[in-house]
């Protein structure tokens, strides 16, 4: 029976996996075939993953074919990187249209990606998303699972959207500084309570990703229940072997006298203790910063939240998509300004996403679509990156060529996007082997 039930949940990761991926890398060729066609262009082929053909279909002059990789996918058109003339299409050869026609083919696919990324979150904002309090958090036992938070202290916590519920439980927990509170909540059924006494913990995160500390968290945290919020959580038992008290983060935790760091004891997942000396003393509250050791109040729990109404969620998804591209911005700027960010180690190649997205299969359709979304987001911003390989990179040829008048010698910018296929290649393998250890 459990080798039933292992067959089945590998399935079903599996079907996740190749889903996720069909889908947006689909969408994204899907983008530059239907401008291609709308500009004049000719398609010879449009294909979902690489290698042998699983399934092929010739539809007047394009061939459609699902191949046996879905690690990406292309759509071939003539004159885009062929140098053999007997692939020319005439009047219809990429690089006979214009400029701009040229420029809507490139970029198509990476808004196709943002697109669909604003629909899925989109998806994820409509329904009611019921909370969920495992056992470990500081509402077990005291708030019916599945129950939104209404108020937490003297703060209300606004219940509209994911966003506003995380930024008012973190304010309330920032201004109880982890004093015993009481929490009014709502649950599934519709009935309301208070729930007194309840103490959030002191939680480290955002450890130095190269330190021996995280290093060690991370392998312990593989051996808690992955569909647990404390599961990665180093929570924090005793500093310096007094139990822990309440008040700012960043004063408890600050060395004593005489000593550079702080000792601490704590546990992953409730069971699995800890004992480490390795606080620094900048450790403070916040969101969050690679590179730095930080602690915040926390509860342990996965917030649910309210649905929106189609106009409000359709607002909130496609905003969310302008502001998770710039914390994506934010976040690169950050591993790359960052000495002790732990550089590669936040990178993920098909490994690691593949590992995320069979954590995530874990948690319902709505965290798979939101999943979706992240991947499909982060492949257009990928993809409008200036590498020569890449869409943004042969964007780049074109305004190089608009200035000049003139195209590039087709041998040199083959080059160039030869030069970019091995850059990415690179990349991809060394953050794949990087992946690889951390399992």
């Amino acid at each position: 029976m459990l080798a039933m039930v292992s067959a089945l949940d590998g399935a079903k990761i599996a079907g996740a996996i190749i889903l996720i991926l069909v889908v947006v890398v689909g969408v994204h060729e899907l983008g530059h075939f239907t401008v291609g066609k709308l500009s004049g262009i000719r398609i010879d082929q449009f294909s979902i993953g690489f290698g042998p053909k699983l399934v092929a279909r010739q539809r007047g002059e394009t061939l459609y074919a699902l191949r046996a990789f879905p690690l990406g996918g292309f759509v071939k058109m003539p004159g885009m990187t062929d140098l053999d003339a007997a692939a020319d299409a005439g009047e219809r050869n990429f690089n006979r249209a214009s400029i701009p026609k040229r420029t809507a083919v490139i970029l198509a696919g990476v808004i196709a990606n943002f697109i669909l990324a604003g629909v899925l979150y989109s998806v994820d904002a409509l329904p009611d998303q019921p909370s969920h309090i495992p056992k470990g958090s500081a509402l077990y036992g005291k708030v019916p699972d599945g129950a939104q938070l209404l108020r937490i202290g003297s703060t209300s916590i606004d219940t509209s959207s994911g966003d506003r519920v995380q930024r008012d439980v973190r304010a309330a927990l920032s201004a109880d500084q982890g004093r015993p509170t009481t929490v009014a909540y709502r649950a599934v059924d519709g009935r309301t309570g208070t729930a007194a006494g309840v103490r959030p913990y002191l939680e480290l995160f955002d450890l130095n990703l190269g330190d021996p500390l995280y290093q060690g968290l991370r392998l312990l945290a593989k051996s808690a229940d992955s569909s647990n919020p404390l599961s990665g959580a180093a929570v924090i038992d005793t500093i310096e072997g007094a139990p822990v008290g309440s008040g700012d983060p960043a004063t408890l935790l600050k060395p004593p006298p005489g000593q550079s760091a702080v000792a601490v004891t704590g546990h992953i997942a409730s069971e699995l203790r800890l004992t480490f000396r390795g606080v620094l003393p900048d450790a403070t509250t916040g969101n969050g910063d690679l590179g730095r050791i930080e602690a915040n109040w926390r509860l342990g729990i996965n917030l649910g939240h309210g649905g929106l109404a189609l106009p409000a969620a359709v607002a909130q998804g496609f905003t969310a998509v302008p502001r998770n591209i710039g914390d994506i911005f934010n976040g690169l700027y950050t591993v790359f300004s960052t000495p002790n960010s732990g550089g590669i180690s936040n990178f993920q190649g098909p490994v690691g996403i593949a590992a995320s997205t069979a954590q995530t299969t874990q948690g319902g359709w709505l965290d798979l679509a939101n999943w979706m979304a992240f991947i499909s987001l982060n492949l257009g911003f990928v993809n409008v990156l200036p590498i020569p390989f890449l869409d943004g990179g042969r964007f780049a040829l074109l305004v190089v060529e608009a200035v000049r008048r003139r195209r590039l010698d087709p041998r040199r910018e083959l080059a160039l996007v030869v030069a970019g296929a091995a850059l990415v290649a690179t990349f991809v393998l060394i953050v794949t082997i990087n992946d690889i250890k951390g399992f």
